[in-house]
């Protein structure tokens, strides 16, 4: 989970996006992302009462970001399990705007990464998985880099890599070798 901070006219209120699982009848678990809020840092925290987008996806790795210009955006993960591509499990990082409330999101959610490079696709012990996650961003003299782990969790090629772009909704460009 992550905590961001926003100034509403007299105090800061802040937000806390995490993963949570639901369980659906007649339908497998799957996670969602939820908000919760708080007026200290340090809580305690009252969480919303519904997701704060159910596309249906199985989502993880939630992220808010500020672009210290009044606009508030939420990456996160759609998650490789449900997300079949050609046979093989692959997660995706996604970008979409949050709302006025900042508890649901408003526009197109817009792809920013998938695992296109080959140290992004791992061989685990008992399937081939492609697979980055666990978004963070920042950005630096114009530029948004996005961070993000790679390769299977459980695999000794779990990596971290960077994306970069001239906008926070642009295309992104991932570097063709790990950073770590």
């Amino acid at each position: 989970a992550k905590v961001i901070e926003r100034w509403e006219s007299t105090q800061y209120k802040y937000y806390m996006y995490y993963m949570a699982w639901i369980n659906p009848p007649d339908e497998p678990a799957s996670s969602r992302i939820w908000v919760a809020t708080a007026s200290s840092p340090l809580g305690p925290f009252t969480a919303q009462a519904t997701p704060v987008f159910d596309n249906g996806w199985h989502v993880i790795g939630p992220c808010a970001f500020d672009d210290g210009g009044g606009n508030f955006y939420l990456l996160f993960t759609r998650d490789g399990t449900g997300n079949i591509v050609e046979g093989i499990p692959q997660s995706f990082i996604y970008i979409v705007k949050l709302g006025s409330t900042m508890k649901s999101v408003t526009g197109p959610m817009r792809l920013m990464a998938k695992p296109e490079q080959p140290w992004e696709r791992t061989k685990t012990s008992y399937e081939l998985r492609y697979w980055n996650e666990a978004p963070s961003i920042f950005k630096n003299n114009g530029t948004y880099y996005l961070v993000y782990s790679a390769g299977c969790w459980n695999s000794r090629q779990y990596k971290l890599g960077v994306a970069t772009a001239n906008s926070v909704m642009g295309t992104y460009v991932n570097d063709a070798t790990p950073t770590y």
